[in-house]
């Protein structure tokens, strides 16, 4: 897996979006991250009129109209700020739906269950010992987490760079003769 600069600098431009809809569905920003750097690149993999998919797949989260018809025709799913909190609802509504079925790794099924439905990838689960069995490339949760730690490792990166730079800029002057 190789995350191009541009993309990373795509997630940076776009992680208000992301925040938001981290702190209103319960989901870790780089775990939205990484769904959306699997399913788009950031969007960047996407067609000029953000779809993806041969045109089932909307916006960087790739919000397909086989499955939510009704919901791309009633919102702005090109807002980036739309489009990542509906992205955030479906992969929280999936994680609670393994947790209902008594599930181990919540966390694993509810990411494969975005990708294939959450009652697929709780029958995966159950029925193969992976999640993913019916995901695309049979490896969507695993690639998603693997993802979505570059990510994290990048953002504490960044955090701590602008701790650094912040802490720099507090810092008072030394007197010229001092030097």
């Amino acid at each position: 897996m190789m995350i191009s600069e541009a993309e990373y600098q795509r997630a940076l431009d776009l992680l208000p979006a992301f925040q938001v809809a981290s702190k209103e569905y319960r989901v870790p920003v780089h775990i939205l991250m990484g769904i959306a750097s699997r399913e788009s690149r950031m969007g960047l993999a996407l067609d000029n009129e953000g779809k993806g998919d041969f045109g089932h797949g909307h916006s960087l989260m790739q919000i397909d109209d086989r499955s939510h018809g009704k919901w791309l025709r009633e919102n702005d799913w090109r807002d980036p700020f739309v489009a990542i909190g509906y992205g955030a609802k479906v992969l929280r509504d999936s994680i609670n739906y393994a947790r209902l079925k008594g599930v181990t790794d919540e966390a694993a099924c509810g990411i494969a269950g975005y990708n294939c439905g959450p009652a697929r990838a709780v029958r995966g689960l159950l029925d193969y010992g992976d999640p993913d069995h019916y995901t695309t490339g049979k490896d969507y949760s695993r690639d998603v987490l693997t993802r979505a730690k570059w990510y994290l490792e990048r953002l504490e990166n960044e955090a701590e760079k602008e701790r650094h730079i912040e802490g720099l800029r507090r810092m008072e002057p030394l007197p010229p003769e001092s030097l």
